[in-house]
């Protein structure tokens, strides 16, 4: 969503949305040059992750520049639906 400067959350604009390394790089150093108070209200940014978005772009960004990968294809659905698809696949 903040990739995408979304003003409110959209499911079908984030699910399958492919995010570049580039974007993430530029996020992280946005992040980093402001306080909790100064993130608040940034487009796209959920209400009451002010404190750990800095820290999930630091590890996303890591992640992906230690595999290699200069985009990365976002799911809108949780842990539980991943779990389900795997297991669907596998009977």
């Amino acid at each position: 969503a903040m990739a995408q400067q979304l003003s409110t959350y959209e499911p079908a604009r984030i699910h399958n949305y492919l995010l570049q390394l580039s974007s993430i790089q530029t996020l992280e150093q946005t992040l980093l040059s402001r306080n909790k108070a100064a993130r608040i209200g940034l487009p796209g940014l959920e209400k009451g992750r002010e404190e750990v978005i800095a820290a999930g772009a630091i590890i996303i960004r890591t992640i992906m520049e230690t595999l290699g990968v200069s985009e990365v294809l976002v799911s809108d659905l949780g842990l539980r639906e991943g779990v389900l698809i795997d297991l669907a696949t596998r009977a």
